[in-house]
């Protein structure tokens, strides 16, 4: 379901009459709900997805799925942050790497004006 597509849905006060509905939510929350699926920003959603977050619009907000959800979200910003220190170890060897080979090749440079002078 591209966001074009979910939108042209409320051009007709039919399909909007239909969706209140089926989904009894605010108008103003149903427009979002695209926006808060489309978590990679592409503009597109699968229709399976859409029909479950207007499904989690009707859930009655507990403790237990609060904590499902806010471990979810710890989870997965533990991964992110194994991500990060594994990125920043690997940028650190680089950079080691480079210092490196920078430092031999201002050895060879010196070396050759040195051979060119004599």
């Amino acid at each position: 379901l591209t966001r074009d597509a979910f939108m042209d849905i409320f051009a007709s006060p039919y399909q909007v009459r239909r969706l209140q509905r089926a989904v009894n939510q605010p108008l103003a929350d149903i427009k979002r709900v695209f926006d808060w699926l489309d978590i990679e920003g592409k503009g597109r959603i699968g229709f399976r997805e859409f029909c479950e977050g207007l499904d989690c619009l009707e859930d009655t907000m507990t403790g237990q799925r609060l904590l499902q959800v806010d471990s979810g979200v710890k989870l997965q910003c533990n991964v992110l942050k194994k991500d990060i220190e594994a990125m920043s170890a690997e940028v650190q060897r680089f950079q080691e790497v480079l210092t490196a080979q920078h430092g031999e090749l201002m050895q060879n440079i010196i070396a050759c004006l040195e051979f060119a002078q004599e």
